[in-house]
């Protein structure tokens, strides 16, 4: 490798040539003098050229050519000067002390390696020195030249000179281009420079930071203007100072510590720092320090920024908190839970699950499935429903599933499943819970085996009392009818007196056995209202006149007020607000001694009728009777002046089985259920029931109950009295206050022109001074029973006297007396009326008494007695057995009506599918299909259209228990075997009184049956007869129509040996239900005509047929025989008389 040796002063600015020729590839070495430039040349190792620095001290580098060329010196060394540019001095001179050649400083790299390789390829060529016009000259006639006043003397030729001299100023102009160069450089850098400083100014100003910096003093020598607002000052007063001057000793003290040991061990510091708010809150900063070098990468200070991270930290701290929860959640919550890929491989799931999947921990559940822990069955059926919920996106909520587990055991388990999301909405994934409701479940069993157990022992308590109940009720019902009978004839007084008392006995005992059936059924929740439109005065009315013949043997005035503006037409359960009434009415009576019972009926508003259970469900909307804006409601009011009931026993009044005083049950007799009863039905009405009372002068029972508007096809069917009393003068005659003013408002909402005295004198006195003022009195309105001078006695002295004109008198009475209707004939009193008197009954009458035109006549009451039937009505009528059939069919056509016959359930309904009928009449036991059955049908095809034929049940059952089966299956009415023309009269009636199906009338009808019509009639037949036979009893059942009966027993002995004939077979083939059916059927026919005893036994086998005890069934079968053995030979008596 060429070594060149460079002869320059330490002192002076590089030229830069060492680092050209090494760059270049030759090897260099330098020094600084003459001397140790003589050292290297005249060594060992002498270098193949010397560049020398015109600029060494003293002009050393032209001594230095001089000394090299001394003929001492015995090796010729290259040698070139470095001269300065443009300087033609420098040049010379150094050509003239030997240099070979020159080089200028400033020159480029490459043209400046150029040069000097030119020299050394010249000096080798040569082997001596080069006369080359940038070399020295070997010349011996030196060229001479004088520049700047000085004399050169050069080893060369003047031609040669002159080029030297141009090649000079060339590198001069190639310098001045390369200088011009490297400054349009430096100002493009600078320029960048400035750039680049104003970005970092913009980038250190605009960041969300605070940055400073601080020399190794710790003195701050600069910060952005975020830190200097911070700090709330400007950097003039700030530059200079450090963390002590800034910062709390103890803060600085910190600051000063990390800052040491940034600076010591040079490694980047990071920390979030707290610090206390102004307002007291803690702040939270994250700061980051690392050391600042200088360009020989010496550590001259640190440098810092830092920011406000209190909302990140306070976000990190409650996700920390989130997740510390839900780690504590998935591990201590006992129920499964679990995290799925849309795969529905695990991502997540808790202790409790991995314990139930039989894992030592949960995060070895991850990446598998279901598949690896339950059968293909179980997996397919979760794979399955996990991809519905993925596909639809909707959860699964509440969804019962039994599990077995991997380790066999089996739990109930409720699941919860839901889609898991991404923020975009796309579904990731699932979340399952499942909750092990495997006691909930045993619980739900045991409560519903409870439930059973609970109903079947209801529906056995409720058999029981309905079978004890008919076995009580039929021969209670013998005891009253026959009591009623003998009654009816003539007696000794104390004969009479016996049986009134045995008369009066019975009837309580069936009030008792109502009672216990109506409790037990309201216990057991199975008793439901009936709503239906009904008139509210006549349904009042006729309650209490049920009541008043009670009440008048007890000398009790009973007297009704209802308010004029009370809607006169409802819809609601009729039956069970009579049964109320009844109760509270009944009571009133029974603990009054004396005095009066007033019932009185007025609006009254929600909030004061609402029961708090009704306020309760209507705040909820869950009140399951549906009360509208339009419902009505009514305030009940029942008041006497009895014994009264004591403070302290007002609230257990209305306990079950409760009295105010027990001594009363013995004194007045009764169960304690009825207040209980009516408690219970006026809840179940929406209403609520109370009671204030002072003892020794009565008790007001008050109850409320929501109604609902009759429809207006009812109210228009109904109508109302078309006749017209206005300006009618009546005087109203009664010493009672109450029933005076009830009578005077009923009369003034009548138009009529009504005067109220209070006895006989008085009423003489109004008669004269209407006949006197010429406006005498168009009605007389009179009580029959007032104290000093009763109506008969009125009226009789009124006859009596020749000077006043006697109007129409009508008659009031609480109470009819033995020879009262012959007295009314005697002294022509146009009618004669029980109280408490029904508003239309009173209007009715009026019309009647004073032959008012009225559109209405035709169809009025009359005088309280049966109604008679207004229209034909198309009958259906469902009944297997012969007898019945006859007995029905003649009565109906006897009453004008139409009847078609089914023989069993099956055909009742393909009959009344045919359409037209006005009612049906169900027999509940029939072939194929039974009356329930039947109904249940019927009501099903109704179902959804106006359409409702009512059907009147016919059993041989008399239970209310029975009824309620009746009516729960869709019948409207019901009524008990035999068939009683009065009871079976007045259903109809009841149908008539509904919008005909087509508009018939009976224009010629039989008069409505009664109990005295035939009660006088009977048969002279002989004891033994009776006995097997009760003709009485058997002729009441037809309406007193002897030549009916006939048809009847005829009917009997027709079809009860076919019966038989089709019991024997059953029994032999052992079918119970064919059985049951044809003793039931001979059980009808000698009920229809009284035959005590063979019905009797009949029931027996009916009973054995049912529990198919055929072992036990021979025995009684045969005394049925011979008992309906002896019937025939009574009726075949009875024929040939």
């Amino acid at each position: 490798m060429t070594h060149i040796l460079i002869v320059e002063d330490a002192s002076n600015e590089g030229s830069g040539l060492l680092e050209v020729l090494e760059s270049s590839g030759f090897e260099t070495s330098t020094v600084a003098n003459i001397s140790a430039a003589m050292s290297v040349v005249t060594g060992d190792s002498s270098p193949c050229l010397v560049v020398v620095d015109s600029r060494l001290p003293d002009k050393a580098a032209y001594e230095l050519c001089r000394q090299l060329r001394l003929p001492e010196v015995s090796r010729h060394v290259p040698l070139i000067v470095q001269v300065t540019p443009g300087v033609v001095d420098e040049v010379l001179r150094g050509l003239e002390a030997g240099a070979d050649g020159y080089v200028a400083r400033g020159l480029p790299d490459e043209t400046a390696a150029l040069r000097i390789r030119q020299v050394l390829e010249q000096v080798s060529a040569n082997g001596q020195r080069t006369s080359d016009a940038r070399g020295g000259a070997t010349s011996k006639d030196p060229a001479e030249i004088r520049i700047n006043d000085r004399n050169y003397k050069v080893g060369t030729s003047r031609q040669q000179l002159l080029s030297v001299l141009a090649s000079a100023f060339e590198d001069l102009a190639r310098v001045n281009e390369h200088q011009e160069a490297e400054l349009a450089r430096r100002r493009e850098a600078e320029q960048r420079l400035k750039d680049s400083e104003a970005l970092y100014e913009s980038l250190v100003e605009s960041l969300p930071l605070n940055l400073f910096r601080k020399n190794l003093a710790g003195k701050l020598t600069f910060g952005n203007q975020r830190y200097f607002d911070l700090l709330k000052s400007s950097p003039e007063e700030l530059i200079g100072l450090t963390d002590y001057d800034l910062f709390p000793t103890p803060l600085a003290d910190k600051y000063t510590a990390d800052d040491r040991r940034i600076i010591e061990s040079c490694e980047i510091y990071e920390d979030i720092e707290s610090h206390a708010g102004a307002d007291g809150s803690t702040l939270y900063v994250h700061v980051l320090k690392a050391p600042v070098y200088d360009a020989a990468e010496n550590v001259i200070g640190i440098q810092g920024i830092f920011w406000d991270v209190t909302a990140r930290h306070e976000a990190e701290a409650a996700l920390k908190r989130e997740q510390f929860l839900l780690t504590s959640l998935m591990q201590n919550i006992p129920d499964n839970i679990f995290f799925k890929d849309c795969d529905g491989h695990y991502l997540r799931i808790n202790r409790a699950m991995a314990n139930r999947l039989g894992l030592e921990s949960p995060i070895d559940a991850v990446g598998l499935t279901v598949r690896d822990f339950f059968d293909d069955v179980y997996s397919d059926r979760i794979k399955r429903d996990e991809r519905q919920i993925i596909k639809s996106g909707e959860p699964v909520v509440g969804e019962e599933e039994l599990v077995e587990w991997p380790d066999g055991s089996q739990t109930w388990v409720s699941v919860i499943q839901m889609p898991i999301r991404e923020d975009d909405g796309t579904i990731a994934g699932l979340f399952g819970l499942s909750h092990d409701i495997s006691d909930q479940k045993l619980a739900q069993q045991a409560m519903q085996e409870a439930r059973d157990a609970a109903e079947a022992a209801s529906e056995a308590k409720s058999n029981f009392l309905a079978n004890m109940s008919h076995e009580i009720r039929t021969p209670m019902n013998a005891i009253i009818g026959m009591t009623e009978l003998v009654l009816d004839t003539s007696l000794q007084p104390t004969q009479r007196e016996y049986l009134s008392m045995v008369q009066e006995s019975g009837e309580a005992l069936l009030s008792v056995i109502n009672d216990i059936l109506d409790f037990s059924k309201i216990e057991a929740g199975r008793l439901e209202l009936d709503p239906r439109p009904f008139s509210l005065r006549e349904n009042v009315g006729d309650t209490l006149k049920s009541l008043a013949v009670r009440a008048f043997r007890g000398q009790i005035e009973v007297a009704c007020h209802i308010g004029s503006d009370v809607p006169e037409f409802l819809t609601g359960d009729a039956g069970r607000l009579r049964q109320v009434v009844i109760n509270l009415v009944g009571n009133a009576i029974k603990f009054t001694e004396n005095g009066e019972v007033v019932v009185d009926v007025s609006n009254c508003t929600a909030d004061f009728g609402a029961s708090s259970k009704t306020t309760e469900a209507d705040s909820t909307g869950s009140n399951a009777s549906e009360s509208s804006a339009e419902s009505l409601w009514l305030h009940f009011q029942v008041t006497d002046t009895g014994v009264g009931i004591a403070n302290e026993k007002l609230q257990r009044i209305f306990e079950a089985f409760e009295q105010a005083d027990t001594s009363m049950t013995r004194r007045y007799e009764g169960t304690g259920l009825g207040l209980a009863i009516s408690s219970r039905l006026v809840e179940l009405m929406d209403g609520r029931i109370w009671v204030e009372s002072e003892v020794g002068k009565g008790s007001t029972f008050h109850f409320t109950v929501r109604f609902e508007p009759a429809p207006e096809a009812f109210q228009a069917q109904a109508g109302k009295p078309t006749a017209s009393l206005d300006g009618k003068r009546i005087l109203v005659v009664d010493d009672n206050a109450t029933n005076c003013r009830i009578l005077d408002e009923i009369l003034r909402n009548w138009m009529t022109r009504p005067v109220v005295v209070d006895g006989a004198a008085a009423a003489f006195l109004a008669l004269e001074e209407a006949q006197a003022s010429g406006q005498p009195f168009d009605l007389l309105l009179t009580d029959a029973n007032m104290p000093d001078t009763d109506g008969f006695t009125l009226v009789q002295r009124l006859r009596e006297r020749g000077d006043l004109t006697a109007p129409v008198v009508m008659m009031l009475t609480s109470g009819g007396r033995p020879g009262d209707i012959g007295r009314c004939v005697e002294l022509r009193i146009s009618h004669y009326l029980m109280k408490p008197i029904k508003q239309s009954e009173l209007f009715d009458t009026i019309v009647e008494a004073l032959n008012v035109t009225s559109a209405t006549d035709e169809g009025s009451s009359h005088g309280g007695g049966p109604r008679p039937h207004s229209r034909k009505l198309k009958t259906l009528l469902a009944e297997d057995s012969t007898v019945n059939q006859r007995l029905a069919i003649a009565l109906l056509e006897k009453w004008g009506h139409d009847v078609t016959v089914a023989g069993n359930g099956k055909i009742a309904v393909d009959t009344w599918k045919k359409g037209g009928f006005d009612v049906v009449l169900m027999d509940i036991q029939m072939p194929e299909m039974d009356g329930h059955d039947a109904t249940r049908a019927i009501r099903d095809i109704e179902a959804g259209t106006d359409q409702h034929t009512p059907i009147i049940a016919m059993t041989a059952h008399a239970l209310k228990g029975d009824e309620e089966k009746c009516l729960a299956v869709g019948m409207d009415s019901y009524i008990s075997k035999p068939i009683r023309a009065p009871l079976l009269y007045e259903k109809l009636a009841d149908i008539c009184d509904r919008a005909p199906a087509d508009g018939s009338v009976v224009t010629e009808s039989a008069p409505a049956p009664s109990e005295e019509a035939f009660a006088e009639e009977s048969f002279a037949t002989s004891t033994a007869d009776d006995d097997i036979l009760d003709w009485d009893a058997a002729l009441e059942i037809v309406g007193g129509d002897r030549e009916l009966l006939a048809e009847i027993l005829e009917a009997v002995i027709e079809e009860c040996p076919q019966q038989f004939e089709s019991l024997e077979k059953a029994i032999a083939e052992q079918d119970s239900g064919t059985a049951r059916r044809a003793a039931h059927t001979i059980l009808g026919n000698m009920r229809a005509i009284s035959a005590t005893d063979a019905m009797d036994k009949a029931g027996v086998v009916e009973g054995l047929a049912k529990d198919s005890e055929f072992d036990a069934i021979a025995e009684p079968v045969e005394a049925l025989r011979d008992a309906t053995n002896s019937v025939y030979e009574v009726i075949r008596k009875f024929q040939a008389e």
